[in-house]
């Protein structure tokens, strides 16, 4: 029996499809040739690939090899063009599960076989799919439910509800959808998650520009879901969620919202509420003594006003993270002057291709080879999955626990040091960029140099001092041995995100009128990260302690957390129930075992400050589980940890 060939026919000939290979990565490659002739003997061949991690998709194999893949593979393709493009049958799962270990070099652990087989999804094109009980038709059919942002984990419920017959709204408080890609158009704004798998699963592209794509192809991209979906019926534009309040007599939540075009107030009614605004929307300006008496343009990076010609002006970039790596370079380019004001500096990723295009033949192998778009996928994935996180685990043996927490965090800590030594000569700057932390404590960067190049042309200039005030013509700072003042035309804030006022600044309040700001503060407990006790069919997505700063991506999670929702709405239908809310013994038994978790790792550490960390130093943002352990337990919620009546 023959397997159903989804790829596209081609007429290319051998000089181009060679010209192809050259771009291949071959560890995907032989997998996918294993899976066009059946010829299973490589797995035991003398030619294999090493371990692969981040930014290697060729499993450290010899130049020599590659060629000589790279000859087979024209042969099998040519074979396959001479075949009229038929495939044979896929093997059987423990064949395939061989072909994954193949790939990634290494044994995948077999509790994530499972996991990772889905997301190979060779027959599947819809892998995490959600398909409720059609015994529950009618009533899922009037659940209603109110989805509030349009960002990646907005739209993605919005299309597993639209899938399963569930009538939603989705609430967007900005003009468009996107949500950080619609938000953050600042120059240099990009992903730091290779594009094949920063991406739906059921819904990956081929026809990426770039390897980690800039934020304007990566609004196109959602823009492109939206449509191919057909959301935009029930989609409310410019219209912010300003309170939802939980009414017990009528079971139902009561939406307040906001209309910022027109100023109107409405209110709407549901059974149940998906927050998707995620962990990083709301900017967050640090409350620096007379900022308001500056004369020139200020805003965050998140709300760049793109009508200032910085020609000939003095430009000031408050902060270091993410977004100055990103936005500083492009603003060098342009203005006259830079300043950049840091706090504490960034361990970097070395990454040289961050910035590259996506070649032709990449593009065309993706698209026309079978199986290489899941095994190149797969492999992507898999690097950057669970095998960071034991490095993430404190020696308590390991000396100087200021500069690193293990051998392979201190392995870490050489190589950066490294790649920041090679490129800066001056021994002054060199103080200033390399951490005294220990990697991982913050976010790691990546990079290709254009940071580094930025800080050293001679228009630039990084300081470390403490800002004390901005007065009307600049900013105010402290050495160590006197005042300065720095004069300014324009202050940019690349200082990040009100990462721990949660689902701010909506008022929400569950049973008894409880206000869930209030309970939470800064420091929030939530099932799974996605359920909390008193707040009856109220769910979040990218909620708290599910931040993936160790492993993977957050299309991942989201899927993940959309299905466990969709499920506990299937859970609730099915026993004609009002409500469904997870045991608050459950909810808090959970969180103690997160930041018991999260006391053996890096997180914790004392070096530097960081957004993962609350008032009180705990660890509220980031997950410490493994993607497998998590896909596992969001499969399906378990009945006896809820009360559904």
């Amino acid at each position: 029996m023959n397997h159903e060939n989804r790829y596209p026919t081609f007429r290319d000939n051998e000089e181009a499809i060679r010209q192809a290979l050259n771009s291949a990565s071959v560890p995907a490659l032989m997998s996918a040739m294993m899976l066009i002739d059946g010829d299973f003997s490589r797995l035991n061949g003398s030619i294999k690939p090493g371990q692969g991690m981040l930014g290697e998709v060729q499993g450290f194999m010899s130049a020599e090899d590659q060629e000589t893949i790279r000859d087979e593979a024209l042969e099998v393709i040519k074979d396959y063009q001479r075949n009229n493009f038929i495939l044979p049958e896929l093997p059987c799962e423990e064949k395939l599960y061989q072909l994954m270990c193949f790939t990634a070099g290494q044994d995948i652990p077999k509790d994530s076989s499972k996991m990772m087989l889905e997301e190979l999804a060779l027959e599947n094109t819809d892998p995490r799919e959600v398909c409720l009980d059609s015994r529950f038709k009618k009533p899922l059919s009037e659940h209603a439910v109110v989805v509030i942002g349009g960002g990646m984990s907005g739209i993605l419920a919005a299309i597993r509800l639209k899938q399963n017959n569930i009538p939603y709204i989705l609430l967007e408080k900005n003009p468009d959808k996107g949500g950080t890609w619609y938000e953050n158009s600042y120059p240099g704004a990009r992903v730091d998650i290779p594009a094949q798998i920063y991406c739906y699963s059921f819904e990956p592209s081929n026809s990426w520009q770039q390897f980690y794509p800039q934020q304007k192809e990566l609004k196109t991209y959602f823009d492109h879901c939206v449509e191919k979906y057909q959301l935009q019926a029930c989609i409310q534009y410019n219209t912010e969620a300003t309170a939802v309040n939980w009414v017990e007599n009528q079971k139902r939540w009561h939406i307040t919202t906001h209309n910022h075009h027109t100023g109107e107030q409405s209110k709407l009614i549901a059974n149940s509420v998906i927050s998707a605004v995620g962990q990083l929307n709301r900017p967050k300006i640090p409350d620096i003594h007379g900022s308001d008496s500056f004369d020139g343009a200020q805003f965050h990076s998140a709300q760049f006003q793109h009508q200032h010609d910085l020609r000939d002006k003095t430009v000031a970039i408050i902060g270091s993270g993410a977004s100055a790596f990103q936005l500083a370079p492009e603003i060098a380019k342009v203005a006259k002057k830079m300043k950049v004001f840091q706090r504490s500096p960034a361990w970097m990723f070395p990454n040289p291709g961050y910035h590259d295009d996506i070649d032709s033949g990449t593009q065309w192998l993706l698209t026309h080879i079978p199986f290489y778009d899941r095994f190149y996928r797969f492999l992507l994935f898999w690097v950057s999955a669970d095998a960071l996180l034991p490095t993430l685990i404190r020696d308590e043996d390991w000396p100087d626990q200021e500069r690193s927490i293990n051998a392979a965090n201190d392995m870490y800590r050489e190589h950066a040091t490294e790649w920041i030594k090679s490129q800066v000569k001056d021994p002054e700057l060199l103080n200033k960029v390399v951490p005294r932390y220990p990697p991982f404590v913050k976010r790691i960067l990546q990079d290709n140099g254009s940071w580094l190049a930025a800080l050293q042309q001679p228009h630039v200039e990084l300081i470390t001092d403490n800002i004390k005030a901005i007065d009307a013509t600049g900013i105010h700072h402290q050495s160590a041995s006197e005042a300065l003042h720095t004069e300014v035309d324009v202050i940019i804030y690349a200082t990040g995100f009100h990462a721990n006022k949660w689902l701010y600044p909506m008022n929400i309040t569950g049973r008894n009128n409880q206000s869930l700001n209030t309970l939470w503060g800064d420091n929030p407990k939530a099932y799974l990260g996605i359920t909390v006790p008193e707040f009856p069919n109220f769910y979040c997505m990218y909620g708290p302690n599910t931040n993936l700063a160790h492993a993977g991506t957050l299309f991942f999670n989201s899927e993940c957390q959309i299905r466990y929702i969709l499920k506990c709405i299937e859970l609730q239908v099915s026993a004609n129930a009002d409500t469904i809310e997870i045991k608050s013994e459950v909810n808090e038994a959970y969180n103690q075992r997160v930041q018991h978790e999260f006391s053996k790792t890096v997180w914790v550490h004392e070096g530097a400050g960081s957004w993962y960390k609350n008032s009180q130093g705990h660890i509220t943002t980031n997950t410490p589980w493994r993607l497998a352990d998590y896909w596992q337990w969001t499969l399906a919620p378990e009945a006896e940890q809820f009360t559904v009546q």
